[in-house]
């Protein structure tokens, strides 16, 4: 008898237990339900502002910190901002909230009937279209022209009339990576496969003509930039450098060079 009495005892401290742990979870939930949120701030990307993020995400100041579903959040933000690989929130008991992005490797952006369209790096999937260059620009993208793009839909990869024929794009942009000029092209002519040139920090137009020895091309470059004997460089002027025949390179010095790279 005393030992079922002892042991009902137990059961019932134990029952107690639990009712004041899960009294005291929902009491912290109901605090935390209640903390405004107070300062919003963006880290990791460049692009989008902390008032774009939030307004793809649907949060403002003043909303609940923990009011609103984090993960439905993060999804609509990947949904909505096309250069976004990863977003996360961070959020403190104080109402600082965090929004943590990643981005999509990109660097160049093309010309398509008017509307000019970021492109992912290998894909050429189409992350973002503006009317204007202005905001590429400012972040550090620069244009390329490309043979006969039929179709840009944003999100989809770009279509070519012929994707054989538009091989060498490749095959050039893997050569400027692996170059000791990768970070200084400013932007990429390539829409005629035997006339192609690139614009190096926005004052040398380099003519490469075919992607035929394009390695050395590019070498040659380099070797010139920093030979004693081509002062063009050291005296700081805009010049046209023209590759395209290895035996016979020239370079002219200009007062500006010509930087357009399409129409539009």
């Amino acid at each position: 008898m005393n030992g079922h009495r002892r042991g009902s005892v137990i059961l019932l401290r134990v029952f107690i237990s639990l009712g004041a742990v899960l009294g005291a979870f929902l009491v912290i939930r109901l605090l935390l339900l209640l903390v405004p949120i107070k300062e919003i701030t963006a880290s990791g990307g460049t692009y989008y502002t902390a008032e774009e993020l939030c307004d793809a995400a649907g949060v403002e100041s003043g909303d609940r910190m923990f009011g609103f579903s984090r993960t439905r959040a993060e999804k609509k933000l990947l949904s909505e901002c096309g250069l976004l690989s990863d977003v996360r929130f961070k959020r403190t008991l104080g109402g600082a909230l965090t929004i943590v992005t990643e981005e999509k490797e990109s660097d160049f952006y093309v010309n398509v009937s008017g509307t000019y369209c970021l492109l992912a790096r290998e894909s050429f999937c189409v992350l973002l279209q503006s009317e204007s260059t202005d905001r590429f620009t400012e972040n550090g993208f620069y244009e390329i022209s490309l043979p006969d793009v039929r179709v840009a839909f944003l999100g989809d990869t770009l279509e070519y009339g012929d994707e054989k024929e538009n091989e060498y794009v490749g095959i050039l942009l893997d050569a400027l990576d692996a170059s000791a000029l990768s970070g200084r092209v400013t932007g990429i002519r390539a829409a005629e496969r035997f006339d192609l040139s690139v614009i190096i920090d926005g004052k040398y137009d380099v003519s490469l003509g075919s992607v035929k020895d394009i390695k050395d091309k590019l070498d040659y470059f380099t070797v010139m930039e920093n030979s004693d004997e081509t002062d063009i460089f050291s005296s700081g002027s805009c010049a046209e450098i023209d590759l395209s025949v290895l035996s016979a390179p020239t370079v002219r010095a200009v007062d500006a060079i010509d930087d357009k790279i399409s129409a539009g």
